[in-house]
């Protein structure tokens, strides 16, 4: 009588070779794709500025201060619309986006301190913000 083979002898036991070296392949090209932009960059010779001796503008903002009795406040001195005005008009020939700020007290009311405000747009500063607050 013939002998029986079981199924398991049947099952081929080897490496499948095939997928290994298509994944091998396609690293390889990976990396020859890789080096050669490695290569190129270094070719590449540029000349980028340096920034180690400038330094950065300091931008004075204007602060003007309402007070409850209707005084305005410059850099802690006050001041009147006149020298305000020429301050303002001294300041715009410096710095053209010139910013400002002008904080009201909150016991002052708001039609007035819109009134201020649109009286320093009207005079050329551009960027204007209202605080309404203490002095700080």
């Amino acid at each position: 009588m013939a002998a029986k083979t079981s199924q398991e002898d049947d099952l081929v036991s080897d490496i499948n070779i095939v997928p290994l070296v298509d994944i091998i392949l396609v690293v390889l090209i990976i990396f020859m794709v890789t080096s050669q932009a490695h290569q190129q960059n270094e070719q590449m010779k540029v000349q980028l500025p340096s920034a180690a001796g400038s330094k950065a503008e300091e931008v004075k903002n204007l602060k003007v201060i309402l007070t409850q009795n209707g005084s305005m406040y410059l850099d802690g001195e006050e001041v009147t619309e006149l020298r305000l005005k020429e301050i303002i008009r001294d300041s715009l020939q410096d710095n053209p986006d010139l910013s400002g700020v002008l904080v009201a007290d909150e016991t002052i009311p708001y039609g007035e301190a819109v009134q201020v405000l649109d009286w320093i747009q009207s005079q050329g500063v551009q960027k204007l913000s209202l605080s309404v607050g203490g002095h700080r």
